[in-house]
C-alpha cells in the first residue's frame, strides 16, 4: 500500500515538474460508414441533377433500376451520338449508384469496377484541363473513382487478392477484367509490410494541421514488420508505417473485349503525382497525417514515467529513428524530446510541418529517444555516438547526401543533450567542473584504455562538423528550480539507475578523484536527469560554460504563460531567465505552457527557420 502511495504521489509530482508528456494525439475508426466523408469528398452514391436529367429523358429510369448493365450498355453506345463527358460522367454516378443501392458486396464490387473504368475513361482520355480548368465534371469524377478504387480495395483485401494476379471480375455490363501482378513501388520490400489499411477508414483527432493532397488514388496506411533491413544497416529503427497511396489502371481497350486491369502501389514520400494515360500526369490523393497519426493507437511499451525510471528495462525503445527510409537528397531533421517523454511528442509539429511541400521535399524526420532520467551527459553520450554511426553508414552508402547540413531540434533537457553536439567539451569540461586546470591524461593515468574510452566520450567531447543548426525550445540552459524542490527530490530518488552504470561510474571515479569527489555524485548517489536540471548542479554549469562551434547558427523558442513576445516570465517550468541565450540568431516568445513545441506559433517559427536554413545550405553558404 504504502509503495502504491509513493508512485501516485511520484506520477502527480513529475506531471507537474515536467510538463513534457506525449501528445495527446488519437486516432479514431470510422470503418465504411465513414468513408464517402473522407478528405474533401462529400458522399458520392447520389446521382447529380444532370445524371437523373439525361435518364429521364432517355426515358431509361425504370430500365435501371430493373437492369442497370443493360442502361450502360446503351449509354455507351450513345456516346457516339451526344456529349461523351456527360455520358461518361452518368455512367459512373448509375455504377456507384447500383454498388451503393444495397445488393451483396459480389454484386457491387461489379459496379464499383464500373465506376472506375468510366472515371478513368473520362480523366485519362476526355478531360481538358487546359481548356476547362475548372470543369465541375472532373472533380466529381475524381471523387467518384477515388469512393469506388476505395471500396474495391476493400474488398480485394477481404478476399486476400491485393498482392494476387490471374483473377477475373466482371464489370455491370459483362465485361471481364483481368487483374495483373501489381507494381509494388514502396521503399520496402512486401515481406517488410505486415499489414494495409485505407486512411479513410480512420479520423485523427486533436490534430491543428491534416497533411492532405486533393488528387486520384486510396491513400494507405502500410504497417511494417518490426525490422527492415534498410534500417538497420544505417543503424537506426524504423516507425511501424508508412503513408502510400494505391491506383487501379485499366488497360486502353474499348473494343468491347476483356479488359486488364493493375494495382499499383506508390510511395507518396518519393512522388505525389501519377501517369494516367501517355502524357497525362494526375497528382495523387494523397494523406501524411492518418498514417503517422495510426501509430498513437497504441500505447508504447514503456509509459513515461516508467521510461523515465527505469531506464535499464526500457533500453530496448532508446535510439535513432527514421520516419522513413533515409533519402540521401534530404536533409535530416532530428528531434529530441525532453523530460519524461518519448517520441509521440513530435507528433503535432512533424505533422503540420509536412504539409509543407518544400519541406516535404527536401527534409527528412529523425528523432532520437532516451531515457530522461539517466545522468545528462551519459545521454548526450549515447545520442553523440548514435549520430555517429548512423551518419558514417549513410555516408558508406550514399557518397552523394546532406548530412554535412543536419539541424537538431531540442525541447527542454533534449535541448541539452542537442547543446553538446556543437560545443567543445574537449580540454574545457573537466576544468571548469573540478574549477582548476587538471589534463584528462593526468585524470585517467590509473584508468583502463576501454574506461579511458568511457569516460573520454562523455566528458572530451568535440562539435559534430555535419550539425549545422540547432533549435532549443524551452531549453533549462541554466536550470529549473522545480528540480531541487521536494517533488523533484522524490523523482530523482524514485529514478534506478542500470546497476553496471552506477558500478562501473563508481568504480572509475574511485580512482580518477580519489580525495576530491566533486563527480558527478552526492552523498554517494549518481547524479540522474533530474538531479542534471538542478540550477546549482554542477553539470548543469558546466555545459553552459563550455564554448559553442564558432558560426553555428542557433535559435530559441521560449514559453511565457502570460504573453506572446515579452521577453521575461516563465513557462511554467522553465524561466526565460534560464532559456535566454546571448548570441541566438532569432529568438521568439510564445504565449505557452512548457510544451511550447505543441503550439502553432511555435510550429510556424521551426517552419521559418527551415526554410531559412534551406536558403542558406542552396546557396552554398558554408557554415562552420
Amino acid at each position: 500500500m504504502m509503495r502504491r502511495i509513493v508512485f501516485f504521489s511520484a506520477f502527480f509530482s513529475l506531471f507537474f515538474l515536467c510538463g513534457c508528456l506525449s501528445e495527446d494525439v488519437m486516432i479514431r475508426e470510422v470503418g465504411a460508414a465513414g468513408r464517402d466523408t473522407y478528405g474533401d469528398m462529400n458522399p458520392a452514391s447520389a446521382m447529380s441533377n444532370s445524371s437523373e436529367n439525361l435518364l429521364h429523358n432517355l426515358q431509361l429510369s425504370e430500365a435501371f433500376a430493373r437492369d442497370p448493365g443493360s442502361v450502360l450498355l446503351r449509354l455507351e453506345k450513345l456516346m457516339e451520338r451526344v456529349s461523351q463527358d456527360e455520358v461518361l460522367c452518368t455512367m459512373a454516378e448509375l455504377s456507384m449508384f447500383y454498388a451503393r443501392s444495397g445488393v451483396p458486396a459480389d454484386e457491387a464490387v461489379s459496379g464499383y469496377l464500373s465506376a472506375v473504368q468510366y472515371c478513368q475513361q473520362y480523366l485519362g482520355s476526355f478531360d481538358r484541363p487546359m481548356e476547362n480548368p475548372y470543369s465541375p465534371v472532373r472533380l466529381r469524377m475524381v471523387r467518384l473513382s477515388n469512393l469506388a478504387q476505395t471500396e474495391l480495395f476493400v474488398y480485394l483485401r477481404s478476399r486476400r487478392l491485393l498482392a494476387r494476379s490471374g483473377f477475373h471480375l466482371t464489370t455491370l455490363t459483362g465485361r471481364p477484367v483481368q487483374f495483373q501482378t501489381p507494381d509494388f513501388r514502396l521503399p520496402v520490400s512486401p515481406d517488410e509490410v505486415q499489414d494495409v489499411k485505407v486512411c479513410a477508414d480512420f479520423r485523427p483527432e486533436k490534430l491543428t494541421h491534416i497533411s492532405y493532397q486533393f488528387g486520384i488514388g486510396v491513400p494507405l496506411i502500410w504497417s511494417l514488420q518490426g525490422k527492415h533491413k534498410s534500417w538497420e544497416e544505417l543503424q537506426v529503427k524504423s516507425l511501424e508505417t508508412l503513408p502510400g497511396t494505391a491506383v487501379l489502371l485499366f488497360s486502353n481497350d474499348r473494343k468491347g473485349g476483356a479488359l486488364s486491369a493493375k494495382w499499383y502501389y506508390l510511395d507518396v514520400l518519393q512522388t505525389e503525382t501519377f501517369e494516367l494515360a501517355t502524357g497525362r500526369s494526375v497528382p495523387l490523393e494523397v494523406d501524411f497525417t492518418t498514417p503517422f497519426a495510426y501509430m498513437t493507437r497504441k500505447t508504447p511499451l514503456f509509459n513515461f514515467i516508467a521510461y523515465m525510471l527505469l531506464p535499464e528495462k526500457s533500453r530496448a525503445m532508446q535510439g535513432l529513428y527514421m520516419t522513413q527510409p533515409y533519402d540521401p537528397e534530404r536533409i535530416p531533421v532530428v528531434f529530441v524530446h525532453g523530460l519524461m517523454s518519448n517520441m509521440r511528442t513530435w507528433v503535432q509539429m512533424i505533422n503540420t510541418l509536412q504539409n509543407d511541400p518544400v519541406i516535404r521535399k527536401h527534409f527528412q524526420f529523425w528523432m532520437y529517444t532516451y531515457s530522461s532520467g539517466t545522468p545528462v551527459l551519459f545521454s548526450a553520450a549515447s545520442m553523440r555516438a548514435a549520430l555517429d554511426r548512423t551518419v558514417a553508414e549513410c555516408r558508406k552508402r550514399y557518397p552523394e547526401n546532406r548530412l554535412d547540413q543536419m539541424v537538431l531540434v531540442g525541447h527542454s533537457m533534449g535541448g541539452l543533450l542537442s547543446k553538446t553536439m556543437v560545443q567543445t567539451g574537449k580540454g574545457n569540461l573537466l576544468s571548469i567542473l573540478l574549477k582548476e586546470d587538471t589534463s584528462f591524461e593526468e585524470l585517467t593515468k590509473e584508468l583502463t584504455d576501454a574506461d579511458k574510452d568511457f569516460v573520454r566520450n562523455i566528458l572530451e567531447f568535440e562539435p559534430r562538423p555535419y550539425v549545422k543548426r540547432v533549435v532549443f525550445l524551452a531549453v533549462p540552459h541554466r536550470g529549473a528550480s522545480m528540480a531541487n524542490s521536494a517533488v523533484g527530490r522524490l523523482g530523482a530518488n524514485l529514478i534506478q539507475l542500470p546497476g553496471t552504470l552506477v558500478t562501473r561510474s563508481g568504480e572509475i571515479m574511485e580512482r580518477m578523484f580519489r580525495k576530491k569527489r566533486t563527480l558527478p555524485v552526492e552523498n554517494g548517489r549518481l547524479w540522474t536527469g533530474i538531479d542534471n536540471l538542478d540550477p546549482d548542479n554542477p553539470v548543469l554549469r558546466g555545459i553552459m560554460a563550455l564554448p559553442f562551434r564558432e558560426g553555428i547558427p542557433y535559435h530559441s523558442i521560449i514559453g511565457n504563460r502570460k504573453a506572446a513576445d515579452v521577453p521575461g516570465g516563465s513557462d511554467g517550468v522553465v524561466p526565460y531567465a534560464s532559456s535566454h541565450l546571448d548570441g541566438a540568431e532569432s529568438e521568439v516568445v510564445v504565449r505557452s505552457g512548457h510544451s511550447v513545441h505543441r503550439e502553432l506559433p511555435a510550429i510556424l517559427e521551426l517552419r521559418r527557420i527551415l526554410h531559412l536554413h534551406l536558403r542558406a545550405m542552396e546557396k552554398g553558404k558554408t557554415v562552420y
